[in-house]
């Protein structure tokens, strides 16, 4: 047997054999690589996905707060759903005013990120 590169090689493997061997490891890495894109893209859809309904319910929520009081928000703007856990609405002072059901009462982003910058 001889050894190339690490891997025995039998000297009665035919040149079948051998292209037979080639042909399923080229095969194997190509799979792989794909598989590895598939699922890259996926997570890329999925996020996306997620982004944009979290970006539509915001919108939705803030169209209503302008031409509604806050007493009068329906509750159904803020339930959330599978692609959104929770939802907070924050005033200029930076108390969470309205929030989603199990929603903290601490405001999850800073209300005021460019504040103490000069």
């Amino acid at each position: 047997m001889a050894v190339r590169g690490g891997v025995r090689v039998s000297a009665r493997w035919g040149v079948r054999v051998r292209a037979a061997v080639a042909a399923v490891v080229v095969l194997t890495v190509a799979l792989a690589l794909a598989a590895v894109a598939l699922l890259w893209l996926l997570q890329n859809s999925l996020q996306s996905a997620a982004d944009d309904a979290a970006a539509a319910r915001a919108a939705s929520l803030s169209t209503h707060l302008v031409s509604d009081p806050l007493n009068e928000i329906d509750p159904t703007l803020l339930a959330t759903d599978g692609h959104t856990t929770v939802i907070q609405v924050i005033d200029a002072a930076g108390r969470v005013v309205l929030a989603s059901q199990d929603g903290p009462a601490v405001p999850l982003v800073d209300a005021h990120p460019g504040a103490g910058r000069r």
